[in-house]
Order: C-alpha cells, then sequence, then structure tokens
C-alpha cells in the first residue's frame, strides 16, 4: 500500500501540463487534448508547427529539447536516453512529441485567446521583447547559432506563453470565484498503521490494545509487525483504508480493516493538520479549476487544427543540442512573475 504525499509544485504553467518527469518543463510542461494534428512538408524549416495563423519556431522547440536533455542527464544520468519510454518508443522519440504537443498546445490557446479577444497589453508585449533580449544576453554565441535562436522568435515564443498564461488567468478567475473545497474533504491527518500477513496476526494485535497496551506497545509483541508512520489526504488510498483512517479522532485505534491480502489496523496521531489542510484546500481548488478550464476550452481545441513539420523536426538530433546556459522560465519570470 502506498501512502506517500502528493506534493505540490508552484508551477507557473501547470494549466499546460504532459506526462515527462517530475523536474523536467517544470513549470510550462502541457496537458495534450488529443487534438488533430497533420503532418506536413508544407512548412518552411524554421516553423516547427502551425495552430491557425499561430506559428511556432523551430528554435522554441529546439530550445526546450535542449532543457529536457540537460535535466534528464542531471537526474538520471546520460545512459537514460538508451533507456525505453513509458510509452514503449525510444527516450528520445518520447521528449520530442511530448515538446512538441506542448507548443501545439501553446498555439493553440493563442488561437483561441486572439478569436476571443485576449491579448497582451503595450506593457506585456514590451516585456516579452525584453525578455528576449534578456535570454540572448545570457546565452553564448555558439548556442545561439545551435539553435537558431534570435531576438525575434525568442520575442515570439514569450509573447505565446504570455498568451496563454493570460488566457488561463481570464477563463480561470471565474470558475475559481465558483469552486469551492471544504475543510473536511482537503483534510490532511497524521497516523501510523501496521499490515498483519493474517487475521490472527492483527486480532493478537488487538487484543492487546484493547487491554490498554499503547499501538507500539502492541506492536512490539509481534516480531514481523512494524508500525509505519504518514501523512494522509483523501484519494491517496484505498477506499476501506481511508474511511477507516479518516473516521478517527487523535488518539483513537480503528479496528481490524481488511485490504487486498493485507490485515490493518490504524492508530491516529492527528485528526487535522491544520497548516497542511489549509495548503491542501488551495491544491485541491487549483486541481478543480484546471479540471473545469480544460473542459471549458475542449470544443475550441476539438476543432483547431495543428500542422507540424515533421520533416525538418524528426531531424533534431536531441544528444547534439547545446546545454542551455539559462532556462527559458527563469528568464520568463524575471519580467512576468
Amino acid at each position: 500500500m502506498k501512502h506517500d504525499t502528493q506534493k505540490q509544485s508552484g508551477r507557473r504553467f501547470g494549466f499546460l501540463a504532459v506526462p515527462i518527469a517530475a523536474a523536467v518543463l517544470i513549470v510550462y510542461i502541457l496537458f495534450f487534448n488529443g487534438n488533430p494534428l497533420y503532418f506536413t512538408f508544407g512548412l518552411l524549416p524554421d516553423t516547427m508547427l502551425r495552430a491557425k495563423d499561430q506559428t511556432v519556431s523551430m528554435a522554441a522547440g529546439k530550445l526546450l529539447l535542449s532543457e529536457v536533455h540537460q535535466e534528464y542527464r542531471d537526474i538520471f544520468g546520460e545512459e537514460i536516453w538508451n533507456e525505453e519510454a513509458p510509452d514503449g518508443t525510444s527516450m528520445e522519440e518520447y521528449a520530442r512529441d511530448q515538446v512538441r504537443q506542448m507548443l501545439g498546445r501553446v498555439a493553440l490557446i493563442n488561437a483561441v485567446a486572439e478569436d476571443e479577444g485576449i491579448v497582451l497589453s503595450d506593457a506585456e508585449e514590451s516585456k516579452a521583447s525584453l525578455a528576449a533580449v534578456r535570454y540572448l544576453s545570457l546565452t553564448p554565441e555558439a548556442n545561439r547559432e545551435a539553435l537558431g535562436l534570435t531576438e525575434e522568435n525568442l520575442t515570439q515564443m514569450f509573447r505565446q506563453f504570455a498568451v496563454a498564461h493570460k488566457y488561463y488567468d481570464t477563463i480561470s478567475a471565474d470558475i475559481s470565484a465558483k469552486t469551492e473545497v471544504s475543510a473536511d474533504e482537503a483534510r490532511v491527518i497524521d497516523i501510523q498503521y501496521v499490515a498483519a500477513s493474517s487475521q490472527e496476526e492483527a486480532e493478537r494485535l488487538k487484543d492487546r490494545i484493547d487491554a490498554g497496551q499503547t499501538f507500539i506497545a502492541a506492536c512490539q509483541g509481534e516480531t514481523d509487525l512494524s508500525p509505519e508512520e504518514t501523512e494522509l489526504v483523501r484519494g491517496m488510498t484505498e477506499s476501506s483504508f481511508e474511511e477507516a483512517a479518516f473516521a478517527l479522532t487523535t488518539g483513537e485505534n480503528s479496528d481490524i480493516i481488511a485490504s487486498g491480502d493485507r490485515y490493518y489496523i490504524i492508530h491516529c496521531l492527528s485528526d487535522n493538520e491544520a497548516g497542511r489542510t489549509e495548503a491542501n484546500i488551495t491544491r485541491l481548488k487549483n486541481e478543480k479549476v484546471l479540471s473545469e478550464f480544460n473542459t471549458a476550452l475542449s470544443p475550441a481545441l476539438a476543432s483547431t487544427y495543428v500542422e507540424v513539420n515533421t520533416l525538418f523536426w524528426n531531424r533534431i538530433d536531441i544528444s547534439s543540442l547545446p546545454d542551455p546556459a539559462v532556462t527559458f522560465t527563469d528568464v520568463y519570470d524575471e519580467y512576468f512573475s
């Protein structure tokens, strides 16, 4: 049974999420909704993809791929690129596909935002230009040439991410005002528990607890029972275990809970960790808002086609891309945080 607490991430572009890795593309990862993709050879070599009149530069794709390559290597070592990806493809194909989907999503949201009249202000346009200049100033000449970076295509990239973010903020504001999360729904508790391999073993433990022994002392009477301590939020474990745990008050012990091939007894250390509960309310509300945002956006995105320049995109050798001297996100945050 897994009881790992879901960690929060302050991802600036969490609404653009795709499953690459926890630390990769950490603030501008995408959730791709399966929009129609047309693979084409009709785009110019410096254009990666197009959605309506929104184009994404090949330089933007290379920039993000270079960050993926460095991040994976730093976390898993260079050998990760010899491994098979979760979808059965090579890791290079997998990373390339995820970046393509993410940038496709950015272009799609920009197209929808334009149709709905959501654009950057003059001040925000200026920030995009300044961010591009800043990024170039921090990037060695050799890197700029290898990635094909120019002030023009970088300004476009910063502008497109800023529009996507502004669109999300605009649409999600109304959703957020209508979204509620109760304190009980978000309640965080601390527990100890043991998992016995047989009902007889669990009953012996329960008898000792009922006779007045403390939870820890009772566990010490069984040589193969080692109590575990963990934080628990709703939705992270089996329903029978969860229901029993959240029904306890501080200091209480549960009855025997049969789940799978184990028999559990739970001791409640704290029935409400207030500070962590407040943080969990925020997390759950953000998840609900994101879900509603994707639902609201889906019809518009489903009717918009994305053309992808596979001829040139698939030729990029990720391992040959230079390590970035600065990340796109770091510079974005300087100007749009």
